[in-house]
C-alpha cells in the first residue's frame, strides 16, 4: 500500500505542466467571459461581483474568528446579509459612481493628476456614503436602529479605509476602465473581511 502515494506523486509530477496549462486556459476563459459580461450587462455583473466579494470577505472574517477562538458558531445569517449588501448597495453604487461621477472629475491634465483628484473625490464623497449605507442597510436587515453603532464606528472605519484602501483606489483609476472592476473586486475581499470584523465588535470596543 505504501507504493500508492509514490505512484500518485509521480503521476502528479509528470502531469503537472499539463494541469497548469489547463488551469491557465480555464482561468483565461473565465476572465474573458467576465470582461464580456461587464460590457453586455455591467450593472448586474457588478452587483453580483459586489455580492460575492462581500460574502467572501465575511467568510474570511468568520474563519479567522474561529481559528483565533473568538467565535465557535458559524453565522450564516451574516453571510446572507453581506451578500445582499454587496449585491443591492455596494456593487450598483460603485458602478454608478465610476460611470457617471468619475468621468466628470477631470482637470484636462495628465492621467496621474486626474487620477489623484478622482481618488480624492472617491475617498471624500463615495466612501463615507458607502459606509453610511452599510450601517443603515445592516440595521434594516437586522431590524435594529444603527445610529449608536454608526456614531461609535463610522469615523474609525472611515479612517481605516483612508489608510489601507487609498492606494488600491488610486491604482484602479490609473488602469484601463475594463480592468477596474476585477481589480477592485479582489481588493474588496480583505476590506469586506475587516467590515465583518468591525460589525462584530461592540460599540465601545477598539477597532484595530
Amino acid at each position: 500500500m505504501r507504493i500508492l502515494p509514490s505512484i500518485a506523486f509521480i503521476a502528479l509530477f509528470t502531469s503537472g505542466p499539463q494541469l497548469l496549462a489547463v488551469t491557465k486556459r480555464m482561468a483565461a476563459g473565465y476572465f474573458t467571459a467576465y470582461l464580456s459580461a461587464l460590457k453586455t450587462a455591467p450593472l448586474l455583473t457588478k452587483a453580483i461581483t459586489g455580492g460575492v466579494t462581500a460574502l467572501l470577505g465575511d467568510v474570511v472574517a468568520q474563519m479567522i474568528a474561529r481559528v483565533c477562538g473568538t467565535s465557535s458558531r458559524w453565522n450564516f445569517s451574516s453571510n446572507l446579509r453581506f451578500f445582499l449588501f454587496g449585491f443591492v448597495i455596494h456593487g450598483p453604487q460603485m458602478h454608478l459612481t465610476y460611470k457617471y461621477l468619475i468621468p466628470q472629475v477631470t482637470l484636462g491634465a495628465s492621467l496621474l493628476t486626474n487620477s489623484v483628484v478622482q481618488c480624492a473625490v472617491l475617498q471624500g464623497l463615495s466612501t463615507p456614503s458607502v459606509l453610511i449605507n452599510f450601517f443603515l442597510f445592516m440595521g434594516l436587515l437586522t431590524r435594529t436602529v444603527p445610529f449608536a453603532e454608526m456614531k461609535a464606528k463610522l469615523w474609525p472605519t472611515y479612517g481605516k479605509h483612508l489608510k489601507y484602501m487609498t492606494i488600491p483606489v488610486l491604482l484602479s483609476l490609473l488602469m484601463p476602465a475594463d480592468l477596474r472592476a476585477p481589480y477592485m473586486s479582489s481588493c474588496q475581499i480583505p476590506w469586506n473581511a475587516f467590515l465583518s470584523y468591525m460589525k462584530s465588535c461592540k460599540p465601545d470596543q477598539d477597532i484595530y
